[in-house]
């Protein structure tokens, strides 16, 4: 494990924020990066939230004004950290580009540190602008093989932040492939049943995909069911439902120790930083502060016993033991990354 240690290298863990009080605690209990949406009044005026700016449709979870931004990037930047602006929709319309290259020259005049961005359109046009500001591209890019990746770092794009929906495996072949560039990971809260990249509605629990709708199921020959025909039919159903419930946070329950149930990356800590990864995403900018509080200290202290030389197996169980909801951890249903555990 000496080899191991000699070798570690600083892996940031990336934190949603939402307004300039939650900044002290984040910052005292560790936030490496501070990531935050902003939808400002002329954007509501114009498009309402049923067009969101960056993928929320919650007012919780954007700042709203210019002027609170400010505020919180000067306060961060005490603290060196560094704030993204989410600016992820799937696509923009020219009129909404427009708009938002003109938010960006202000945002870029506050000292915002970067944009999280995914529409391909936006992109390209903010290069044009030729300003000093890093671009992280979305997970909504769903860049899932190294021929991807590589057609953005031509584009100069600083970090990719990796999909949800890729093992360990397919990020250190993108991450061995292409290098000369960050790579940031999803680690801990909020699951998509489907693949968000390929969705065009908005990472919203609830109005599709976790809704709890009723079925009816018809043959193609319109013979009645048999009996065992009925009951593989519900069982996928109650399966399906299952899965589910802990795509949506476990219900957003919290463990009997307090701490947030839900989709889950500790396991596979160790492994990143084996790989090289720069940066692991705590989601949720609509979360309460407990909740981000909470999860930030579950990945320092996943992170503090690997920097104490943990092995795999070691930090895994330690992972698991920390959390204690052993039948949530066992069901393999709120793991990211489920070949995180195989051979530990």
């Amino acid at each position: 494990m000496q080899e191991a240690k000699s070798s570690m290298r600083k892996i940031n863990i990336t934190v949603p924020i939402n307004s300039l009080d939650e900044l002290e605690p984040l910052a005292a209990n560790g936030a490496d990066e501070f990531y935050c949406g902003i939808i400002p009044r002329e954007w509501l005026d114009c498009y309402t939230y049923a067009v969101p700016m960056n993928r929320r449709l919650n007012e919780r979870a954007s700042l709203s004004s210019i002027d609170e931004l400010n505020r919180l990037v000067k306060r961060a930047h005490i603290y060196s950290i560094p704030v993204f602006v989410t600016l992820n929709a799937p696509y923009y319309t020219d009129s909404q580009i427009s708009y938002l290259i003109e938010l960006i020259k202000k945002l870029y005049g506050i000292g915002v540190d970067g944009l999280i961005i995914s529409d391909i359109g936006l992109l390209l046009s903010v290069k044009e602008l030729d300003i000093d500001i890093d671009i992280n591209l979305s997970s909504l890019a769903s860049i899932h093989n190294h021929e991807a990746a590589s057609f953005y770092r031509e584009l100069e794009v600083k970090r990719i932040i990796l999909p949800r929906h890729i093992t360990i495996a397919e990020i250190r072949a993108i991450k061995r492939r292409i290098g000369g560039m960050e790579y940031e990971v999803f680690i801990l809260n909020d699951a998509c049943i489907y693949e968000e990249g390929f969705c065009n509605t908005t990472h919203k629990a609830g109005p599709f995909c976790t809704a709890r709708w009723e079925y009816n199921f018809f043959k193609t020959d319109y013979l009645p069911w048999t009996d065992k025909e009925t009951d593989r039919v519900s069982g996928n159903l109650e399966d399906f439902r299952e899965w589910g419930w802990y795509m949506n946070n476990c219900g957003s329950t919290y463990s009997e120790k307090g701490l947030p149930n839900g989709a889950c990356g500790l396991c596979a800590i160790y492994d990143f930083y084996k790989i090289g990864i720069s940066a692991l995403k705590i989601v949720g900018r609509e979360a309460t502060l407990d909740r981000k509080l909470k999860s930030l200290k579950m990945a320092k202290m996943v992170i503090g016993q690997i920097k104490k030389g943990g092995s795999k197996g070691s930090v895994c169980r330690y992972a698991v033991e920390m959390r204690n909801t052993p039948e949530l951890c066992d069901s393999g249903y709120m793991c990211y990354y489920r070949d995180a555990r195989t051979k530990t």
